[in-house]
């Protein structure tokens, strides 16, 4: 019987694993086998902290903190 049930992972861990990505030590793939996430998953971190808009002041914002 397949478990449907989704990990949770902290936020610290996922900011762990995108700033290894982002700083260009690791590659997704890599990542996922380590720490067993999928690519999917580290994918949509990435983006939730990618800048996506430049604000009036010059500071950007992104996902995570839209949400908030």
């Amino acid at each position: 019987m397949k478990n449907n049930s989704s990990k949770r992972y902290s936020t610290d861990f996922k900011e762990r694993i995108v700033k290894l990505y982002l700083e260009g030590h690791r590659s997704m793939a890599s990542l996922s086998r380590e720490y067993g996430v999928t690519t999917g998953a580290i994918s949509k971190w990435v983006k939730s902290i990618e800048p996506i808009k430049q604000l009036s002041n010059g500071q950007q914002t992104n996902l995570t903190e839209i949400k908030d």
